[in-house]
């Protein structure tokens, strides 16, 4: 009982929770489907490198370091940058592990920088270049080996993620001794090379088992999805915040009751909008209901979208802008030229671009284009993409707000679970719902 709308099945609804009330849309897996925010959150345009990850993982099992494709909210998420929010993930396999040091001795991995990868903070003050990098700066007399010698061995350990939800729970953390490691090597090459799913070994070294076996170890670059997300905390609310409307966080946004306690503009537009009583005057508040759920993402504002001729070249297939040679050559020869009308069309964008980064979990301060086509596809993009974010809001909100003062009516019991039967019979009875109903079935 109790799910956020867009997570479960109406068979689970508890109807004395308004925020727990079914929509049309809980056949999918969120509010807002992959396919709804896929086209921005997977344009290819923004900026010049991937969003990767990258820890140590070892091999435990002999044959390899095997990994796991993102998964949206059904694989893994870990807080890999340490912002408080963990995204799905790609991830190590359950055969192997990943080296891990608890640096807060709180008995969990809490994010990126308990791993050794491009989040760990080195002795000097800086970050580690990759997961080698990070390893090194813990081998004390520089013999090229992380073991018994040196004073963080001790306290190393390898992580199973066993269910492969990427939190760390008992039993899943082990000793370097349980793990039958004798030595982590520090000494590496680079490979990259593709392990399938989007995920690739960076680096590739060794370490050597208890029993003198040499084993591999890698430094990974993991796909990330930041669209799927959840904080690694809960923002406690009041019996009247429980009340209101609720639609799961995505991206950088918490919860929507959850924002709305902690943001008194967003908190005044939800109640302006669960208090509506048309379809007209929803409509009219939905733009600053997104617009405020979109400011509580603590990174709104700091960046200015921008749009940036593409005249680096990508060393990967498939990454960066594609241009055939005479349109690079074009572009090269200052033949590309934005005109101040279309300049002025995607200034215009730039506070829808900024929501759909909170929303989708994205960074597209930098957005590259080859050709005015590529231009126009971004704004395209970018208009489409954002309608449809405002679309999934309303249908989603609409039966949390207008079925409520009808399931009163009609005295279901308080304990009654609420079943797509009822909401059948009473569904043409309201105003809102209905209009929405007879618009759709055209």
């Amino acid at each position: 009982m109790g799910n956020i709308p867009g997570e479960s099945t109406y068979k689970s609804y508890d109807i004395t929770v308004p925020g727990n009330l079914p929509s049309k849309h809980l056949k999918k897996q969120h509010w807002v489907d992959g396919g709804k925010l896929k086209k921005w959150h997977e344009h290819a345009n923004k900026g010049k490198k991937y969003h990767i990850v990258d820890p140590l993982a070892l091999d435990l099992d002999g044959n390899g370091i095997s990994t796991v494709a993102a998964n949206q909210f059904s694989g893994s998420l870990f807080d890999h940058d340490g912002d408080g929010i963990r995204t799905a993930s790609g991830w190590v396999g359950k055969e192997d592990g990943l080296l891990v040091y608890d640096r807060n001795g709180d008995g969990i991995i809490n994010n990126g920088s308990e791993l050794f990868g491009d989040a760990t903070r080195l002795k000097n003050g800086g970050m580690a270049a990759h997961g080698f990098a990070a390893l090194a700066d813990l081998d004390d007399n520089g013999d090229g080996k992380i073991d018994a010698a040196d004073k963080a061995f001790s306290s190393l350990r390898v992580w199973r993620d066993l269910n492969q939800d990427g939190i760390s729970q008992e039993g899943e953390l082990l000793t370097l001794e349980q793990a039958k490691v004798r030595s982590l090597n520090t000494q590496f090459r680079n490979t990259n090379r593709s392990l399938g799913d989007g995920n690739t070994l960076a680096q590739e070294g060794s370490y050597t088992t208890t029993d003198g076996q040499t084993r591999q170890m890698g430094d990974l670059l993991l796909t990330n999805d930041p669209l799927f997300s959840r904080f690694n905390d809960h923002v406690e609310l009041t019996a009247e915040q429980l009340q209101n409307p609720n639609l799961s966080g995505i991206g950088r946004l918490r919860d929507l009751r959850e924002a709305a306690a902690l943001s008194p503009a967003l908190d005044a537009v939800l109640r302006q909008y669960a208090a509506a009583e048309t379809k007209e005057q929803q409509t009219a508040l939905l733009a600053q209901l997104a617009a405020e759920w979109g400011k509580t993402d603590a990174r709104y504002g700091s960046y200015t979208p921008t749009l940036t001729a593409a005249t680096e070249q990508s060393g990967t297939a498939g990454q960066g802008v594609p241009l055939t040679p005479g349109e690079l050559q074009a572009l090269l020869n200052g033949k590309v030229k934005i005109s101040p009308e279309l300049q002025a069309e995607f200034n215009a964008l730039q506070d829808k671009i900024r929501l759909l980064d909170a929303f989708t979990g994205e960074d597209s301060r930098t957005l590259s284009y080859g050709t005015l086509e590529q231009v126009k596809e971004i704004i395209g993009v970018a208009n489409t993409t954002y309608a449809q974010l405002e679309h999934s809001i309303y249908q989603d909100l609409l039966f949390q707000i207008c079925l409520k003062p009808y399931l009163n009516a009609v005295g279901l019991p308080q304990s009654q679970t609420l079943c797509f039967t009822v909401i059948a019979v009473i569904v043409d009875k309201i105003p809102c719902a209905a209009s929405e109903n007879r618009s759709n079935d055209k």
